[in-house]
């Protein structure tokens, strides 16, 4: 297994496990039609990696997110398991 920084912990040996979030979203609107079966509709895959990667920045630069926010990432997350 590699690390980036020993304090990370481990990412395992698949070249996604260096994949960024952002960099994700792109590699699946970039080779849509390796997803699309499973997916579906593609601008609802954009809006939501646009949507989480807001949040995640915003968690990421030791921001804060309202309640509101919290709620309404869950339920993105929810609708993504229900997608795939």
């Amino acid at each position: 297994m590699t690390t980036r920084a020993r304090w990370h912990g481990p990412r395992g040996e698949s070249l996604l496990n260096f994949v960024d979030f952002p960099e994700l979203g792109s590699i699946i609107l970039e080779r849509w039609g390796d997803f699309e079966d499973l997916l579906g509709d593609k601008d609802w895959v954009k809006h939501y990696f646009d949507d989480m990667n807001r949040s995640r920045r915003a968690i990421g630069h030791t921001g804060e997110m309202s309640e509101h926010a919290v709620a309404r990432m869950e339920l993105l997350v929810r609708e993504w398991l229900i997608v795939g």
